[in-house]
C-alpha cells in the first residue's frame, strides 16, 4: 500500500484553500491522497470498478463539503471517510449481513421450529453481551446504532469527546463481533449437520 506522507500544516492551509472555492488546493489534495483512498477501499472491496467509484464519491463529497469542514487531520479524516463509504457500498451490494438479515438466514434455513429456536438463542446472546457492557457503553452503543446518532451528536449530548464516544464503539464492536460470530458459527453448524 502506498503510504502519504502526513503533513497536517500543509494539509490545514490547503483546506483552507479549498474552503473558500480554490480549485488548485483540491487538485494538490487529489494529487496527494488518491493512491491513498483508493488503495484503502481496494483493499476492503477488492473491486478496481468500485475502489475507484469510492475514491471518486470521496473527492466529491470533500469538494461539496468544502465551506464546512472542519478537520484537524486530513488524512484520519479521508480514513474515516473511506471507510465509512465502503461499508455503506457493502450493504447495498449485500456482501454486509447485517444483524436483521442474519435473522431472517436462521428464519428460513431448515426447519422453521430450528429456525426460530436459534434465532431466540441468537438474540439472547445478543441481548446479554449488551447487558455486559457498562451503562455508558450501552447508551453510547443504543445512541449510535438504534438511534443512528452521529459521534459528533452522541459526543455534544452526552457531554464528552468525540474521541471518547469513537473509542467506546469501537470497544463495542469488538466484544460484540468476536462473540456474535462463534454464535452464529455454532448456529450454522447445528443446522447444517
Amino acid at each position: 500500500m502506498i503510504k502519504t506522507v502526513n503533513h497536517p500544516e500543509e494539509d490545514l492551509r490547503l483546506l483552507h484553500e479549498l474552503s473558500i472555492g480554490s480549485i488548485s488546493a483540491f487538485n494538490t489534495l487529489y494529487d496527494k491522497y488518491w493512491a491513498y483512498i483508493y488503495n484503502l477501499a481496494y483493499k476492503r472491496l477488492q473491486d478496481i470498478s468500485l475502489a475507484k467509484d469510492t475514491t471518486q464519491d470521496i473527492f466529491l463529497k470533500l469538494w461539496q463539503q468544502r465551506e464546512h469542514l472542519k478537520v484537524e487531520n486530513l488524512q484520519a479524516y479521508l480514513y474515516v471517510c473511506t471507510r465509512n463509504q465502503v461499508i455503506k457500498l457493502m450493504e447495498k451490494e449485500n456482501k454486509y449481513c447485517s444483524i436483521p438479515v442474519l435473522l431472517d438466514q436462521f428464519r428460513t434455513s431448515g426447519d422453521k421450529t430450528d429456525g426460530r429456536i436459534r434465532e431466540k438463542e441468537f438474540m439472547a446472546a445478543y441481548k446479554k453481551l449488551l447487558r455486559e457492557l457498562t451503562p455508558s457503553q450501552q447508551n453510547i452503543y443504543r445512541l449510535r446504532y438504534l438511534e443512528d446518532l452521529s459521534t459528533d451528536i452522541i459526543a455534544k449530548q452526552l457531554h464528552i469527546s468525540r474521541k471518547t464516544v469513537q473509542n467506546q464503539l469501537a470497544y463495542c464492536r469488538h466484544k460484540l463481533k468476536e462473540t456474535l460470530l462463534l454464535i452464529i458459527l455454532y448456529c450454522f453448524l447445528i443446522a447444517y449437520k
